[in-house]
């Protein structure tokens, strides 16, 4: 088994879950439209992130993200397909999670007044932003180390 290919995987693995990391940060969506009584429609302009359009997911792709960053720094530890590859499999089922919120996108409750004249405004069919893509990317990445890392173990019939 060559340690420089594995050490290739970690470090595609590391990249992955850095952009993962920065996209958390970034604006995963933007706009929405609302029908606000004696206003009309009106448009949402603030963009939101990670760790605004989710509630629990985003704490799991952080987790997941500074796994895979961590990849690269845990090379001398041993058993290094496995770890990359269970990384990678992490990141599958974080990558479906974020096609999910591609797939559904977030409605945005704005509140304004108080009191009697509290107001709630539904925003809906909000826009994709760079940083939901670049999460997927990041999520991409990951998947694609550990299969670099798998191809690259020798398999039980070559071993014996």
């Amino acid at each position: 088994m060559s340690g420089r290919r594995l050490h290739t995987a970690e470090w595609i693995a590391g990249a992955g879950g850095a952009i993962l990391l920065i996209s958390l940060f970034l604006p995963w969506f933007t706009g929405g439209t609302a029908t606000i009584r004696g206003i009309g429609t009106a448009r949402l302009a603030d963009g939101y992130s990670a760790w605004t359009t989710f509630t629990v997911a985003d704490v799991m792709l952080a987790a997941g993200a500074l796994a895979a960053v961590a990849l690269p720094a845990l090379t001398g530890v041993g058993q290094r397909v496995e770890r990359t590859a269970g990384v990678a499999v992490a990141a599958l089922a974080l990558a479906v999670l974020v096609m999910a919120r591609v797939l559904s996108p977030p409605e945005f409750e704005l509140v304004r007044g108080g009191g009697s004249n509290l107001s709630v405004a539904v925003f809906r069919d909000s826009d994709p932003a760079a940083g939901l893509w670049l999460g997927l990317a990041g999520c991409a990445a990951i998947v694609l180390a550990g299969c670099v890392a798998l191809s690259k173990a020798p398999s039980p019939a070559r071993a014996g």
